[in-house]
């Protein structure tokens, strides 16, 4: 079944698949399902462009296992860390995944820190989290796939919305600040991204204070101008004038 969920193209039938994976995973026992989350981790561990599909098919299992098991999934999910942090840090992640592959691990790690409540904000200060953290800005300035772009946003977003304000460091903020407004310099911005981008924006802007906002207010100018001048789609404008009403 995780095969056919790697090869399904339909959005709506990947649907109907993962929903029939949890019900399969939510009747087994718990060690079986131990079984599946193990071998899960091997295959995570497995390098190459012919290991994909088990990469992927980790990732989607592994959402499901969270699904399921709640909190009681973020110790799991801690020593699976190395593994992600390896595949999004590699040289080889854009020669060895497709732009399906990467945006499902960034929707996959998205979905579980989503899945396991508040025991994620443990797992956003572990040392293998912070550095696939970091890592993400490739992916946000991916220039020839906006799915990408899109899928590295949601899950900053995601620990956006259940962090510490330790988490969000002077260093980490200015580098948000700058992915997010090389998001929305984009000539062929979309409204998502654009979205997603600004609402990142006004996270991080609660943390500036003195010059540091001043700063940030003026990159936000720079982008109106940059907007105005290259006159992007009307309805991308509408977006962010309504973020800062």
């Amino acid at each position: 079944m995780g095969t056919m969920l790697f090869n399904e193209e339909s959005v709506k039938c990947r649907r109907f698949i993962a929903a029939a994976l949890n019900k399969l995973l939510s009747s087994v026992s718990d060690s079986a399902r131990a079984d599946v989350f193990s071998a899960c981790s091997d295959w995570l561990e497995l390098q190459g462009e012919e290991q994909e599909g088990a990469r992927s098919i980790a990732m989607d299992l592994l959402v499901q296992i969270s699904k399921i098991e709640g909190d009681g999934f973020a110790s799991r999910f801690r020593t699976v860390l190395p593994s992600l942090r390896e595949i999004m840090k590699s040289e080889s992640l854009w020669s060895d995944n497709s732009e399906r592959t990467i945006s499902g691990i960034c929707y996959g790690i998205a979905s579980i820190l989503q899945n396991i409540g508040e025991s994620a904000r443990d797992v956003l200060v572990a040392e293998d989290f912070c550095v696939l953290f970091d890592s993400l800005e490739p992916l946000m300035k991916c220039v020839g796939s906006s799915a990408i772009r899109l899928s590295a946003s949601c899950l900053i977003g995601q620990c956006l919305s259940i962090y510490d304000p330790e988490f969000v460091t002077a260093e980490r903020s200015s580098r948000l600040i700058t992915w997010s407004c090389w998001q929305l310099r984009d000539k062929l911005l979309t409204e998502d991204v654009s979205l997603q981008a600004s609402k990142i924006l006004m996270v991080i802007s609660r943390h500036l204070i003195g010059e540091e906002f001043t700063s940030f207010v003026e990159k936000l100018a720079g982008i109106c101008r940059f907007e105005i001048s290259h006159q992007p789609n009307a309805s991308l404008k509408n977006i962010r004038a309504k973020r800062t009403d």
